[in-house]
């Protein structure tokens, strides 16, 4: 039974974040949900976390979901739980996740290019030549990044094994990608391309699904943390 999401909390004007807390091979390791209400008042959800009465409501009182997004092949595990919540919204996914998700129906897979009902409120940036397949979102408005797995920022890990996990994944003192994901780095040209793309994005803000928001300095942080691609 999955822990009850947390209270929508504004971070913008038209971006919330719901927290959840969740256990990881025994590890705590906390996620987020982010949700972006677009120009049309439709909720475009990233990253879907559990859902309950409150939760639906808060949503509800915001607008209607439109659009339901799996960042990667990793963030899926509520995605049906979503789709059966809010069953006229379109589900989005990386097309690696598919084989995976059987039970799924994409009404539209992840690319650099965004879903007409999106418009220009949201870009995509597609991290290819790895394991996760992740696409990261850009909201010019309010100049935030939404990332999964790509950056991990835990900086006040609860219990011994989840100090363990950041400290083997080399992410302790600096927020990144876990060690495990710069080893699925298997071609190194092709998400070097996709790093960049993000970079040339105005970003001042970074919220992961893992970790604390970074509000300061976010671009330089996330430089940083793929200083080891030699962009």
């Amino acid at each position: 039974m999955p822990a009850a999401p947390g209270p929508l909390t504004a971070v913008d004007r038209n971006v919330w974040t719901v927290e959840m807390d969740q256990t990881i091979h025994g590890a705590h390791m906390p996620t987020r949900m982010t949700v972006i209400r677009l120009t049309s008042g439709r909720l475009l959800l990233y990253s879907p976390v559990a859902l309950n009465d409150a939760l639906r409501a808060e949503l509800a009182a915001l607008g209607e979901v439109g659009a339901i997004v799996c960042p990667n092949v990793w963030h899926h595990l509520y995605a049906k739980a979503a789709v059966e919540a809010f069953p006229t919204a379109r589900l989005y996914g990386p097309a690696e996740l598919a084989p995976k998700r059987r039970d799924l129906h994409f009404d539209g897979y992840l690319t650099n290019v965004p879903p007409l009902m999106w418009g220009e409120d949201v870009l995509p940036g597609r991290v290819q030549g790895n394991a996760l397949h992740e696409t990261a979102l850009f909201h010019p408005e309010s100049k935030t990044l939404l990332v999964a797995d790509l950056f991990v920022n835990v900086r006040a890990p609860r219990g011994l094994l989840a100090g363990l996990y950041l400290r083997f994944g080399g992410i302790k003192d600096a927020p990144g990608p876990h060690r495990f994901v710069r080893w699925s780095f298997r071609d190194k040209d092709e998400a070097r391309g996709g790093i960049r793309r993000i970079l040339k994005w105005d970003f001042t803000r970074i919220v992961p699904c893992h970790g604390e928001i970074v509000a300061e300095d976010a671009k330089a942080a996330f430089t940083r943390a793929y200083a080891w691609l030699e962009l």
